[in-house]
């Protein structure tokens, strides 16, 4: 395991810790999108009949992609 660098660590502001979040929840988005269009690809599912079979709107998978 690596050494936690305390001095970065106590210099870490809170504009800091919200733009690494942003960023995190950016890339969560983007795996979700790609997993859903592999899914759908695989099962060849329009995003209608993906967003039935799991239950969610149509609107929900599309703001996914």
């Amino acid at each position: 395991m690596g050494r936690i660098d305390s001095a970065r660590v106590d210099a870490t502001t809170e504009k800091d810790i919200a733009a690494q979040q942003a960023n995190d929840d950016l890339e969560t988005m983007q795996e979700v999108a790609r997993f859903v269009r592999r899914v759908c690809k695989r099962l060849s599912l329009s995003q209608a009949k993906f967003a039935r079979l799991i239950s969610v709107s149509l609107d929900t998978i599309r703001n996914w992609e």
